[in-house]
């Protein structure tokens, strides 16, 4: 896969929002005073993670990644530029002399790959089942880590998506880009792709030639939705990208919050082995409500997705947790421990 104007005013009065009453302290940083949004039950709380964390805390940095880990494998762009996310994989087995790691692609064929050029996935229900938070300083990690860890058969939904570009990468890293299946999958029945062609009946989304309409007129099932409260932002997002889906929404008022339920309830479907089925809620969100936006308001955002009023939405029935929240906040990733200066993200992959 080889491929501003206003600023976005999101609660900007936020920073006097009393919020450590709908906050739940969980120690996963090394912050022991941060207070984090957490669900009303603690069956299972969210964890908490730099994204730099991620691969230590659920892969075994030390050693070679495990047969049948579905990784992205990365491709050079040049000298002094970041690689660039090339296509999923899966691994065979251990690695071979040299430190190269044998991948299986979607069609079946095979390929040795060092071991920094592969991204491990964080895959729905085998990987984890945790629920968890990534936060990142930077857009190049952020939109990088949307499109790695959001599953085929997701549904995304981005909080603050400007002019469009992240979600967009997302759909078509969905819609595209084919996933190879586990080995024990694979010997029931013959390797087929999941890629899906956007010229037949059976996309997310309507053919190239034909842009989406507005949110309030299609009764159309997607996969990706970015919204965001600026007009100005959307117009040029559906001019650049009108195979994507956007809409006009608050992601922080309360009004504003329940009329966004409303629409993924009515929009988002996910697919599974049984068909297509219309999802309760975004499996994967992320929030970009401005990179710099002071931590109270980034703490609001997470706190109407995380943890909603229970007068007012029941889960299960209103509206369902998402497994994966990624969020691009400088100040809720200094708050986690994360340093001053931010990562080089030109490092990423092999030197």
């Amino acid at each position: 896969m080889k491929r501003h104007d206003e600023t976005s005013t999101d609660s900007e009065n936020s920073h006097s929002l009393d919020l450590p009453h709908n906050l739940q302290h969980l120690s996963i940083t090394s912050n022991p005073s941060l207070e984090l949004p957490q669900p009303h039950s603690p069956d299972q709380p969210y964890t908490y993670l730099r994204y730099e964390d991620v691969v230590s805390h659920y892969f075994d940095k030390q050693s070679p990644l495990a047969a049948d880990t579905l990784v992205w494998v990365l491709t050079s762009k040049g000298p002094n530029k970041p690689p660039d996310l090339f296509n999923r994989a899966r691994v065979v087995g251990d690695a071979e002399e040299g430190g190269r790691i044998v991948v299986r692609y979607p069609k079946g064929s095979t390929y040795r790959v060092r071991r920094c050029n592969l991204i491990p996935v964080l895959e729905a229900g085998v990987t984890t089942t945790d629920r968890i938070v990534l936060v990142t300083p930077e857009t190049p990690s952020y939109r990088k880590l949307c499109v790695v860890h959001t599953n085929v058969h997701e549904t995304f939904l981005e909080i603050g998506c400007d002019f469009g570009p992240c979600v967009d990468r997302v759909r078509r890293a969905l819609t595209e880009v084919a996933v190879p299946k586990r080995s024990t999958d694979a010997e029931k029945e013959k390797e087929t792709d999941v890629v899906v062609d956007a010229s037949t009946n059976t996309t997310n989304h309507t053919p190239e030639s034909t842009p989406i309409p507005p949110a309030e007129t299609t009764t159309q099932r997607i996969s990706c939705l970015g919204i965001d409260k600026s007009p100005t932002s959307l117009e040029i997002a559906r001019k650049k990208y009108p195979q994507t889906y956007f809409s006009l929404e608050d992601a922080i008022t309360e009004d504003g919050v329940q009329q966004l339920r409303t629409l993924c309830r009515d929009t988002l479907v996910h697919s599974d082995s049984n068909g297509r089925n219309a999802s309760l809620g975004p499996n994967v969100v992320a929030v970009d409500i401005n990179g710099n936006r002071e931590l109270p308001a980034v703490l609001a955002c997470l706190t109407q997705i995380i943890r909603p009023k229970k007068d007012t939405v029941h889960l299960g029935v209103d509206w369902e947790l998402p497994r994966l929240i990624i969020v691009k906040s400088r100040s809720l990733y200094q708050a986690m421990g994360g340093g001053d200066e931010i990562p080089n993200h030109k490092s990423r992959g092999c030197q």
